[in-house]
């Protein structure tokens, strides 16, 4: 089958560092404004099980067993559960699409997939071909 477009799913570093300096300053208030007692040890437990699961759901938005692809009618990624196998995606109406980011709901016959675009991350052309697609295909769902 030809591909007709291809979106590299990668890491975003900007929302990573985010992530962390986030939690890191939580930790850092607790501890400057408020007395070391149980309480706040409390608190940052909390705020650690939040960057865990902020990091595990970071993971997910950004990574892919393979690039994503339009083949000109439908989209399609490597198939996670078989070995070079494709699976064809429905893109899903919830997708959300902006200026400098989207986060694209899919799903296939077996699961769902959601995944993180920057316009920094992919390079001003490629995310436009991809939010003009994107765009496209949610028109056409919805009428």
């Amino acid at each position: 089958m030809k591909i007709a477009s291809r979106f590299p799913i990668k890491l975003c570093p900007i929302m990573f560092w985010g992530l962390v300096g986030l939690h890191l300053c939580f930790v850092f208030i607790i501890f400057y404004f408020f007395v070391v007692n149980w309480l706040s040890l409390l608190v940052v437990l909390t705020v650690g099980c939040s960057y865990y699961f902020c990091l595990t759901h970071y993971k997910k938005l950004t990574n892919a067993m393979d690039d994503l692809c339009w083949s000109g009618k439908h989209w399609l990624i490597q198939s996670d559960t078989q070995v070079k196998s494709i699976a064809y995606l429905t893109l899903q109406p919830n997708s959300w699409v902006s200026r400098h980011a989207c986060l694209l709901h899919f799903t296939s016959e077996q699961q769902s997939y959601t995944w993180l675009f920057t316009r920094r991350g992919m390079g001003q052309r490629t995310y436009s071909e991809l939010c003009y697609l994107a765009k496209q295909d949610l028109a056409a769902t919805t009428s």
